[in-house]
């Protein structure tokens, strides 16, 4: 999709990626990993000057047949080290949720997997400081 849109329209300034959360109950975090890797060297190496931006996986109150979220929420923060990383090595960036976390109160929904109003208003925050932060650093 992005290929086609760059093909009319030219690559974005800037492509922040989320994803692979729902993949870590089925898929080990070292293979999304590599997996992830793999696809962001691919989009860095098509558009070089197209900024990287990687939002970084949450932790969860609950992962979905999994009995110990513990396990899963470590995971978790092994491949958003791993990601951070790779965007330095690329001059990409990460983006930190610090105030989303898997004990805090009133950002999950009842299911305990998804944020709540307060939830999403918290984690746009934090895409709206890190956008602000990198366009003001290319002016």
């Amino acid at each position: 999709m992005l290929s086609k849109a760059a093909a009319v329209h030219g690559p974005p300034r800037v492509l922040i990626l989320h994803l692979g959360g729902n993949d870590l109950v089925e898929q080990k975090g070292i293979a999304l990993t590599l997996a992830a890797r793999a696809d962001i060297e691919n989009l860095h190496a098509l558009y070089p000057a197209m900024g990287i931006g990687w939002s970084n996986l949450l932790p969860r109150l609950c992962w979905r047949g999994v009995s110990n979220p513990s396990r899963i929420n470590y995971a978790v923060k092994k491949i958003n080290r791993a990601m951070r990383n790779l965007m330095r090595q690329i001059g990409g960036f990460s983006i930190p949720h610090p105030t989303i976390r898997a004990g805090t109160a009133g950002i999950f929904r009842a299911d305990r997997v998804h944020l709540t109003p307060f939830g999403n208003d918290l984690w746009l925050h934090d895409l709206q400081q890190i956008l602000r932060d990198w366009v003001d650093s290319r002016v």
